[in-house]
């Protein structure tokens, strides 16, 4: 008798078994590999931010004073100033875009631009925010009525899953829930 030069069904089975372990294996070494990726990436952008709200503080004396998403970027792209009114406040200024001496503290080819990057907006103009890689704004925040314990800005992403516990007088918890996958420049 003449031996079949097939497979049998347990070795079939045994052979599909194999390769779906090593693609689960793989799935799960590009997962973190691409999480790993965006939070450095993230960092990156965010030191990128700090350099250009300490250029925005030397030339105006203040950081941009908001927690809005779009007037961050609108004082970034050097169309927004915040100054003493002289008087203990604080006066906002609108920035002409078409003023030749103008130039804006951050490059908006190195982020992504809610808005922007259709090519159809001038950068700054309204409904435009910074991007993190998980297209959720950067959360910055400024507080000058010295009710903070710490004074300057809190930046930071909210990571993968977009939620965060808001700082207490400028201070970040983050052991907080929501907090836990948050980048912080000091990360």
């Amino acid at each position: 008798m003449r031996k079949k030069d097939a497979f049998t069904l347990i070795e079939l089975l045994t052979v599909i078994g194999v390769i779906g372990i090593l693609a689960a294996i793989s799935f799960g070494i590009s997962t973190g590999v691409s999480e790993r990726q965006a939070r450095t990436k993230a960092a990156a952008e965010m030191s990128g931010i700090a350099a250009a709200l300490e250029a925005y503080r030397t030339q105006y004396g203040t950081y941009p004073i908001t927690d809005d998403p779009e007037e961050l970027l609108q004082a970034l792209a050097n169309q927004r100033e915040w100054n003493s009114d002289g008087n203990g406040g604080i006066e906002e200024t609108y920035i002409d875009p078409d003023d030749e001496e103008r130039r804006a503290f951050i490059d908006s080819s190195r982020f992504l631009v809610e808005g922007f990057n259709d090519g159809s907006t001038e950068f700054g103009a309204e409904n435009q925010q910074l991007l993190d890689p998980w297209e959720n704004p950067y959360y910055y925040e400024f507080q000058t009525d010295g009710s903070w314990q710490r004074f300057g800005y809190v930046l930071f992403s909210r990571g993968s899953d977009g939620d965060m516990t808001a700082p207490v007088n400028g201070i970040i918890d983050k052991s907080a829930a929501g907090n836990s996958d948050n980048i912080y420049l000091d990360d």
